[in-house]
């Protein structure tokens, strides 16, 4: 579904539905509760998203949106691996994002993750 913001950007929403989720697990439905418990989320669609895919979520404005796409994902039971800032792979929660699929990223200088990640998705290697 194509949409369009305010300021006249524009974004590619995919639609994704109970229905057509991978086996449901006591993660997914969790995640749905987590979901419903944050203001009603309810996710539609009628197609899955392939198994190999990129999915971009920019411009995020808040820690929120991070929680929002693992829990996203978890619901539809997709494993996923996100990138997020190396400061919060520190402990107490460090080993939970870990479980649900951070990757760190070191933001202070530059090691050429983009080009690292693009050539694990190449090989078609398991982030986890």
């Amino acid at each position: 579904m194509r949409d369009s913001g305010r300021d006249g950007t524009r974004w590619y929403v995919p639609r994704v539905s109970g229905d057509t989720t991978k086996q449901k697990t006591t993660g997914s439905r969790l995640a749905r509760f987590v979901l419903r418990l944050m203001g009603g989320w309810k996710i539609e669609t009628t197609d899955m998203p392939p198994d190999r895919s990129v999915v971009l979520a920019v411009p995020h404005t808040t820690n929120v949106d991070g929680v929002l796409l693992v829990l996203l994902t978890r619901s539809i039971g997709l494993d996923s691996n996100w990138m997020v800032k190396d400061v919060w792979l520190k402990p107490p929660i460090g080993w939970l994002l870990r479980r649900v699929g951070a990757i760190p990223v070191n933001r202070r200088k530059a090691t050429g993750m983009v080009g690292q990640m693009v050539e694990r998705f190449d090989r078609n290697e398991p982030f986890q």
